[in-house]
């Protein structure tokens, strides 16, 4: 998309990188060894499930890892769309800002 976008650059697009293999094999190194410390810290130390916050359920050291191992890949899709050229998070913000506005304007107040 960014070749796409600039296309003043002379810059060949291949499907398959060797950087982006090697980053995707250093993220994919990086989640594992997050797995094997959690399950070591799940084994060892934290034998019962864990309160996060006072209003998450118990949760094992292991499920809450993968837990933000997916956030983290969430984040990265989002951001990756944004570079696609489709703003979620821009689209979502102006979204409640309008639904706002309808409704303080229902309400009689001045914006």
């Amino acid at each position: 998309m960014e070749h796409k976008n600039d296309p003043a650059q002379n810059i060949n697009v291949y499907h398959i990188e060797s950087e982006k293999l090697r980053a995707s094999g250093v993220k994919i190194i990086g989640y594992g060894l997050i797995m094997m410390f959690a399950y070591f810290l799940n084994a060892v130390i934290f034998q019962d499930h864990v309160k996060v916050w006072g209003y998450t359920p118990p949760m094992s050291v292991f499920e809450i890892a993968l837990l933000g191992c997916a956030v983290i890949e969430f984040w990265s899709n989002i951001e990756n769309v944004k570079r696609a050229g489709f703003d979620i998070v821009g689209k979502f913000t102006n979204v409640v800002k309008n639904a706002w506005s309808v409704f303080r304007n229902i309400k009689g107040e001045k914006e």
